[in-house]
């Protein structure tokens, strides 16, 4: 892993800390949630149908977006990959992603081998740049088991059927523009996470200040593959 790849891993590891009741929250660095624009869209404002990188995303998420990547507009979670992308530093390998030294509730498991990650969404990058048979295993914000297995020829089953997956930025991000590879990890990755239904994900997009959005964590992996500057795979799984 490079120098920078470790920085980077270092801002991945600052999450925030909820229930899935909504009962308690505090963001990374200490503050606690603000009543802010960012309330305005409504729950299904939030949910993106497949094709999900052409899904157009909630405008306080498409805003602040696009004053943190410092481009003139994000609107659909297509937009979103592409910034992020160039952003974080263009293509990526495996040795790239955010492994930890020791157990993680973040893992991948593809044959014999075994990974470790500080985020849940290396996982599906890394199904994505091994295109073979993985096995993804994660913990919802409230602690609930996830699993998620690709199979050689792309098809996806989950448990439970119906967990999701966010993606979003965060309110306090910088606008300068033209963010550094860390302000990226730091800003984006504690709002990639997995839940086990979409009712868990409001409860805790209800206490965050963090616009975002969500999708089935399944069409969680045609974005993985944008993210990598790869197409999503002919049948559409991923």
């Amino acid at each position: 892993m490079s120098n920078q790849t470790a920085d980077c891993c270092e801002q991945c590891s600052a999450t925030a800390s909820t229930t899935e009741g909504g009962t308690t929250a505090r963001r990374a660095d200490g503050g606690q949630r603000a009543t802010t624009e960012y309330d305005t869209a409504t729950p299904a404002d939030r949910w993106l149908d497949e094709p999900v990188l052409a899904g157009t995303l909630p405008a306080d998420l498409a805003a602040t977006a696009a004053a943190f990547y410092g481009v003139e507009r994000v609107e659909t979670l297509g937009d979103f990959a592409d910034a992020t992308r160039a952003a974080a530093g263009g293509a990526i390998d495996p040795a790239d992603l955010c492994h930890t030294d020791g157990p993680s509730p973040h893992r991948a498991t593809a044959g014999d081998d075994t990974y470790q990650f500080q985020c849940f969404y290396d996982g599906l990058v890394l199904a994505r740049l091994r295109e073979s048979a993985i096995d993804i295993e994660t913990v919802s914000p409230g602690g609930t088991p996830i699993d998620l297995y690709v199979s050689d020829d792309g098809t996806v089953d989950v448990a439970p059927s119906g967990a999701v997956v966010s993606f979003g930025v965060a309110a306090d991000a910088p606008t300068t523009g033209d963010p550094t590879a860390e302000q990226v990890y730091g800003a984006v990755c504690p709002q990639v996470r997995a839940f086990p239904s979409r009712e868990a994900y409001m409860a805790w997009a209800a206490a965050t200040d963090a616009p975002t959005v969500r999708l089935s964590l399944a069409a969680g992996l045609p974005v993985a593959a944008s993210l990598i500057g790869r197409a999503p795979r002919p049948d559409g799984n991923s």
